[in-house]
């Protein structure tokens, strides 16, 4: 996985569900990846980790933030 690759899933997570949020930055950490997003709405800032792959697992992660922050 790359730091597009990465960009691009969130990304799309934001676009599939209409979410309100900003991706702001994605950093590899040991563990995998570091994804902050802002709220368009709130301007809260959330810090999401992520596994390094594959795919799937990292949009679970994002659409888990998502859908915590819709309720």
């Amino acid at each position: 996985m790359e730091r597009d690759d990465v960009e691009r899933i969130v990304r799309n997570v934001f676009n599939d569900l209409a979410a309100p949020f900003t991706l702001l930055s994605v950093q590899r950490t040991a563990r995998g990846w570091e994804v902050m997003v802002k709220q368009t709405l709130g301007r809260r800032v959330h810090r999401v980790s992520t596994p390094d792959g594959p795919p799937p697992a990292i949009r679970t992660a994002i659409m888990q933030l998502v859908e915590a922050e819709s309720d």
